[in-house]
């Protein structure tokens, strides 16, 4: 599985970097590279209303806000907004290090980050939407 995602990341890089006529890959090639193997490409067939995509911009906001002010929490690398995969948007944020074990103070900011999303949504549209459901289930 590794090996298949290295292999991609090259062919995707190689790609990105021909296609803007560049003559050797630079490190933004293969983080766009890595973005896209690991969140798929932009579904072009999903046409979203506005109304969605507002709801999840408010969703994503969430998590990156109190993900921001939470002292453990690894900062926010990238917002989006356009359905890739299975997922409506997505906040990610790249780790600072290797953890191979939390503290309960890290995994109770993690919970608050996770559930940020969902109480935007609540108060700012007075609703909620399917949007957290992957969210509760981590």
């Amino acid at each position: 599985m590794i090996v298949k995602f290295y292999k991609n990341l090259k062919v995707i890089s190689c790609k990105k970097c021909n296609y803007n006529r560049k003559e050797k890959i630079e490190m933004d090639d293969i983080v766009k590279a890595c973005l896209r193997i690991i969140h798929k490409a932009p579904e072009k067939e999903q046409a979203h209303s506005p109304e969605v995509l507002k709801a999840v911009a408010y969703h994503e906001a969430g998590h990156a806000i109190i993900t921001a002010l939470m002292p453990t929490q690894d900062k926010v690398h990238q917002i989006s907004i356009i359905p890739r995969g299975r997922a409506g948007g997505y906040t990610l944020s790249l780790p600072q290090n290797d953890k191979s074990y939390s503290s309960k103070t890290e995994m109770l900011e993690e919970i608050n980050s996770l559930l940020a999303g969902r109480v935007a949504e609540k108060l700012v549209l007075n609703d909620i939407s399917t949007g957290a459901s992957n969210d509760i289930q981590r």
